[in-house]
């Protein structure tokens, strides 16, 4: 009876690790230690979109996503593609693909928060940072990479892309945000994994 109980434990702890389709999550930059972030502000230069930056190194309410997918009704596969709505404002993460708009700083593409229909612009694909990983499903304290891949219309090719921060910081107004941008998945580095973390 008592192995009975420890499998049934083990099973439950196991199970409670798994990010689904639904979950609100948090997104920790390795690197720097701080969480993928948001809030009503807006860039002053490219699109002019929500911010989104790495703020803090604790989480607040403006670190929360909620992570969805159409493929999947609970458990979420690597190289499924996923949205991650941000829970203050509704607003989904995205890349600016169809304006080439720039981020402020170091002149990668630009991420924000937005609401359009454009479906390549806030789709993610989630991918393991370490390649030889033999996990089929997200979990918590996964370390990931998030792509995405859309047309260039400039080139008619497909681009992918990965997000990324480094410690490069912009203003907005008399405010300083940690600068969160895409970049070519040619050139991953560490300063590309994120540590997601499960809220609810």
């Amino acid at each position: 009876m008592n192995d009975l109980v420890i499998c049934f434990e083990r099973t439950l702890n196991e199970y409670s690790r798994f990010i689904l389709n639904g979950s609100v999550v948090a997104l920790k930059h390795v690197a720097t230690g701080k969480y993928l972030t948001s809030s009503i502000k807006h860039y002053e230069t490219g699109s002019k979109n929500q911010l989104v930056f790495c703020g803090k190194s604790l989480r607040d309410s403006n670190s929360a996503w909620t992570i969805k997918c159409l493929q999947s009704p609970e458990f979420l596969p690597y190289e499924s593609i996923i949205y991650l709505q941000h829970n203050n404002t509704n607003n989904f993460l995205e890349i600016c693909t169809d304006r080439h708009n720039l981020s402020p700083v170091s002149k990668h593409t630009e991420v924000s928060c937005g609401s359009n229909n454009n479906y390549s612009d806030y789709t993610w694909i989630l991918d393991r940072s370490k390649p030889e990983s033999k996990d089929e499903f997200l979990k918590t304290q996964d370390i990931i990479l998030l792509r995405n891949k859309y047309p260039d219309y400039l080139t008619n090719k497909q681009k992918e892309e990965i997000l990324g921060c480094k410690d490069i910081m912009f203003t907005v107004g008399e405010d300083e945000y940690q600068e969160v941008y895409a970049h070519s998945k040619d050139n991953i580095d560490e300063y590309d994994e994120w540590c997601i973390e499960l809220i609810e």
